[in-house]
């Protein structure tokens, strides 16, 4: 199942999750339809948080999900790292020209922190027209970081979706934003951690 498919690969679309009609509501009362965004330098970041966001983080199949992905991997339960973001990427520029210090996006192949995962809700359909992440598969139990020669990366996870689904990735895995301009990619995303701080639980 899901669980299996997650624990094996780091990455999963979870089809068909997530209510349409909510994320329709959203994009009506936020003007996110895709004719007010404009193409930009770096990603576009917004606190996101409401009654809808509160229930899918306390009641949803993802969340579920996601917390026996982490009584599993961890022995614990997730911990939400942040407050949830609307995240616009609309690159005014090819992949190929991407600098890592004048252009604002994660395009580099990276990893995040320790036990961090994080879950994108796509509110537009993403497919190879739309930046997306692209993952390499089964990397997020490696203890070795990306090789230099990004060619060597073949089993590639391109988190591709449509409304309704979740994209979920193990981010301790190998991952990097593929820059396609032709439209924009518009998604919440929610980050999550093992809340391993030494502060509280040295």
């Amino acid at each position: 199942g899901p669980l299996r498919e997650l624990a094996e690969n780091g990455a999963i679309k979870y089809k068909g999750v997530v209510d349409s009609d909510m994320l329709d509501r959203w994009i009506s009362e936020y003007g996110l339809d895709v004719s007010n965004i404009t193409p930009s330098e770096g990603n576009l970041a917004i606190p996101f948080f409401n009654e809808d966001v509160l229930s899918l983080l306390t009641d949803s199949k993802f969340a579920v999900l996601l917390d026996d992905y982490f009584m599993n991997m961890y022995g614990c339960h997730p911990v939400l790292q942040c407050i949830p973001y609307l995240v616009i990427t609309y690159p005014n520029i090819a992949h190929e020209n991407f600098d890592s210090k004048t252009n604002n996006f994660p395009a580099n192949w990276h990893t995040d922190y320790e036990s961090e995962f994080t879950v994108h809700l796509p509110l537009i359909s993403i497919n190879p027209s739309n930046t997306h992440t692209m993952y390499a598969v089964n990397t997020h139990t490696s203890l070795s970081g990306p090789p230099r020669n990004e060619h060597a990366i073949r089993n590639i996870f391109r988190s591709f979706g449509e409304k309704t689904d979740a994209l979920m990735l193990d981010v301790d895995g190998w991952h990097q934003g593929r820059l396609e301009g032709s439209s924009p990619r518009i998604m919440v995303q929610f980050k999550y951690t093992r809340g391993n701080d030494l502060l509280l639980h040295p």
